[in-house]
Order: structure tokens, then sequence, then C-alpha cells
């Protein structure tokens, strides 16, 4: 029992720094072509596992206060980490360390089981969760603990420019469905009019516009509310936002993704059956349908920088962060139906393997120049117990940009 729980906790943590650094890479809004800003050192230097924070290479240059777990990238100084909670040490809190490893703000906030207890910093705010009525509700504080917004909220989101995306319940005794709505730092509920429009689970601001519904379409409106692109896009994702002046997006008629730009004219015409954001100039786009398509990668201009030839899995082309960017590549020797259809390396702008495909289940983007990443260990004879499931164990941690892991923990 006691080995099924550190292998679900190794798994846990994992998968809360994948979220950290994809959050890095998804919401960090981003002007021109380069790499989204880190501007204070620990946020970029110091990266968590659950014996301390290591360095680049992977020495612990800052131990974790006594029983602490699943601690968070460093976000305006400060990083949230699981501890016991301060009004019940029975409980699990969350609380926030300063880069010396001191406890600032005392872990008086929930962890949740998707571990959102307390969020990263943005422009001075933080998310914070508490307990009411069977449901976790989100509120904000500051860098000193004190809560600016009271807990209110579900689903919340960093602040770009002083407007966060948040969901409210209609009525929290009822148990009623939650919408989405923008705030500002005062928790004041913006430009809402749900006639006009309304923010759905995308609806998140990168520079200066968020993408919203009305009635079955989508538009886009600008930091004042204004819809300043008509609506008439059928879906939005998560990768439906500005970067680079550009946004992928399906057009109305053909469903294919092209590039569309603040004035809302496709720069680069619909021709694509997916699309992610530019990053460092190149942006991820599939040919093709299903698990048959390709992924490649294509320059501001629309064409191909790096041809089309990765595969539709669990990485299939991911942004470039530090040069870098994850892909995976097809492999006739991967078990069907498993968790990749190939595994995963990194390569550079040129579409070079600098890391050959080695890893399983995708890896993150380099951040401070590392990456987390995944290899999986194949059974070496068939199990009469588990007959079905191929691997043995795996490993996970921190690679550096040869591959070789710096940091890492083995299960089995």
């Amino acid at each position: 029992m006691r080995k099924f729980q550190r292998f679900l906790l190794a798994i846990i943590i994992a998968l809360a720094i994948s979220c950290v650094v994809n959050y890095f890479q998804h919401n960090t809004s981003t002007a021109g072509d380069s790499v989204p800003s880190m501007t204070t050192a620990p946020d970029a230097t110091l990266h968590p596992t659950d014996d301390g924070y290591i360095d680049r290479t992977g020495k612990i240059i800052l131990p974790l206060p006594p029983n602490s777990y699943a601690p968070r990238y460093f976000s305006e100084g400060l990083a949230a980490v699981g501890m016991p909670s301060l009004d019940n040490s029975k409980e699990a809190g969350v609380g926030y360390i300063d880069p010396t490893g001191k406890v600032v703000i005392p872990p008086r906030f929930l962890d949740t089981p998707e571990l959102r207890g307390a969020e990263d910093f943005g422009e001075g705010l933080a998310a914070f969760g508490v307990n009411v009525q069977d449901k976790t509700l989100y509120g904000y504080l500051d860098k000193t603990g004190q809560v600016i917004i009271a807990a209110q909220f579900a689903s919340p989101s960093k602040f770009v420019d002083g407007i966060a995306l948040v969901a409210t319940y209609q009525n929290l005794q009822k148990n009623e469905s939650m919408r989405y709505v923008f705030i500002n730092k005062q928790g004041k509920i913006l430009f809402e009019n749900p006639k006009t429009f309304r923010a759905d689970d995308h609806s998140v601001f990168s520079e200066g516009f968020a993408p919203v519904v009305v009635g079955e379409k989508w538009g886009f409106i600008n930091r004042q509310g204004q819809l300043v692109i008509p609506p008439l896009f059928a879906n939005v994702y998560k990768d439906t936002k500005f970067s680079a002046g550009l946004v992928p997006i399906q057009a109305p008629e053909s469903y294919k993704y092209g590039y569309l730009d603040a004035t809302g004219k496709f720069q680069i015409a619909p021709q694509f059956t997916a699309a992610r954001p530019f990053s460092e100039g190149l942006a991820a786009v599939k040919v093709g349908d299903g698990t048959e398509g390709l992924w490649g990668y294509i320059d501001r201009t629309g064409k191909f920088a790096i041809r089309p030839q990765f595969t539709d899995s669990l990485a299939g082309a991911g942004e470039f962060y530090e040069g870098l960017a994850p892909v995976a590549i097809r492999d006739s020797s991967t078990p069907p139906n498993t968790i990749s259809n190939g595994p995963t390396g990194y390569i550079d702008r040129t579409g070079k393997f600098v890391i050959p495909p080695k890893f399983n289940q995708g890896g993150s983007p380099f951040h401070g120049g590392l990456a987390y990443a995944h290899v999986t260990f194949l059974k070496t004879a068939p199990s009469s117990t588990n007959s079905d499931y191929p691997y043995e164990g795996g490993q996970m941690g921190y690679i550096d940009r040869q591959g070789q892991f710096v940091w890492s923990k083995t299960y089995r």
C-alpha cells in the first residue's frame, strides 16, 4: 500500500509540475516573437521537486520546509507549497515560501485534489481556495497574505492587464450551474451583458483580446469589453489565443484553421486541420485528419519552415521555448492503444532533433534550461497477473538540453 501511495504521489507531483510549466506556456502574454519574460531570477532558475528546489545541474539549492510536499514554481518571488494546515495539522494546506525557503504566507488555504488550493501570482495577486458548502470557492490574496477579493468564485485564472476570468455560481445553495465572468482587481464583474456576449472557459485575455460567445458563434472583445472582431467562428479551444499579433482559429465555412490578425482578417489562409499559437516565430500546424494527420511548423507568412512529419500523439508538436520544441514521431514498435503513438524528443528551429525521441507522454517545454520528461520501462517478459499492461515502471524528472536526467525518480 505504501508503495502505491508513493507511486501516486510521484504521479501527482509530476502532473503538478507539468501543469505549472504548461501554464507558463499558455498563459504568459507575449509581445512579438520573443520567449515569455521571466523577470525574477527565482522564477526561471529554481525547479521544484519532491526533494526541494534544484538548479539546472540537478543540485538541491533550496530545501523544502519540514513536512511539506508538491512545491510549485516561483511566481513573482513566491512559490506555493503543500504543508500541514495551520488551522488543523491533520489536514493539508497550501502556503507560500520565498527564495530563502522562509514561509511568508502560512498554509491556511485548501489543498484540492487538482493541487489548486493556491495559485501562481499574477500582477501581485494569487487565487486561494476554501471549502464552502461542499464546493471549492476561490478568492485572491496579495503577497502579504491579505485577502483582497473574498472567496466566491470557481475556476480562477491569473490577472492579465488587470482582468481575470473566473466562474461564479448563480445560486450556491440550489447548486445551480456556473457562469464565466471577467473581474477586476477589486472583484467587480466587468462589462457583463449576456444579451451582447457571454464568456466561457476559454475566454482568457491574451495581447488585449479575449474570445467570447454570441449566440452560437465566437468573436473577440478588447479590454474595454467592446466586441471588436465579429462573432463568425464555430469553435474555440485553449490554443485560441493571440500570440505575436495572430490567433489560430477555424474558418466559418471550411472549418479549416488559419491565423487571424487583430482586425479580424485572415493573414494566413485557413488550410490546416489543427493549429497552435506562434512562439519564437514558428507555429505548429496539422495537416491530414485523425491519427493519420501530421504536424509541422509554419512561419508568419504561412510557409512551412519544418515540413509535416510529427505524429498526432499526446505531444503532437509543442511550442518553441528556449529554442526547442517537444515533438513525437511514428514508431511501429510502440504497442497499440498505449499512451503515445510514438516517442517524444526535442527539435530546434530547423527541425533537427537536438534531443533524440526517447521519452513517453509528451514532454514539457524547456523552462530555465530544464524540461520535465517521462520514460517508461517495457516488461522483459509477459506477466500472468497483468498481461494487458506492457510496462513495468518508469523514470520521470528533469532533463537538460542534452536529454540527460539531472534529477529523476523511478517507480515500479
